[in-house]
């Protein structure tokens, strides 16, 4: 299975991340049904500001509350789908805690959603498919991207730094 791409310019990793992230862990998206998901989120944010705000800047926790919710409604009216979102960290986490918990953490079971910055304005959502033996992610990534190599402990240094408040845990269930 491969990740579904995003256009190199639009800024929507926000919501090919939580789409990507149903897939990884499980649920079936194929193209049409990805596609109409795609399309409830990208209307509830037209219908407001948002969509607009975040072709321009990205999303942030306020966005990303607001696709999470977006996508639970149109999962529950069209798929009997309860979407389930947890955010396990606080923006003080140390990295190291963040990579303990992400490396114990059965992807399988709920998709995992993380920000990541680099230096450059570099401003990502993506997807951890799991950690790799040198305790690197490997990725389920929108952009292409495959692996973060170089991590960074703090906000500015070298490689990239995972903002541990935007850490998500996304799993669903059918509703009774």
């Amino acid at each position: 299975m491969t990740p579904y791409r995003q256009g190199g310019l639009d800024r929507l990793c926000g919501i090919y991340a939580v789409i990507n992230a149903l897939r990884l862990s499980g649920m079936r998206l194929p193209y049409k049904k990805a596609q109409k998901l795609m399309d409830a989120v990208v209307e509830a944010m037209a219908e407001t500001d948002l969509f607009d705000y975040v072709m321009l800047n990205g999303a942030s926790h306020r966005e990303m509350n607001f696709i999470f919710a977006a996508a639970d409604r149109h999962l529950k009216k069209h798929h009997g789908i309860k979407l389930y979102v947890e955010r396990p960290f606080t923006r003080k986490t140390p990295l190291a805690d963040v990579m303990s918990w992400l490396a114990n953490k059965t992807i399988t079971d709920a998709g995992v959603i993380i920000r990541i910055r680099a230096k450059g304005g570099f401003d990502h959502f993506t997807v951890v498919r799991e950690i790799d033996s040198q305790g690197r992610p490997i990725l389920f990534d929108s952009s292409g991207m495959r692996r973060l190599n170089k991590l960074a402990e703090t906000k500015g240094a070298d490689g990239y730094y995972i903002c541990a408040r935007h850490v998500y845990t996304i799993r669903y269930e059918k509703c009774s």
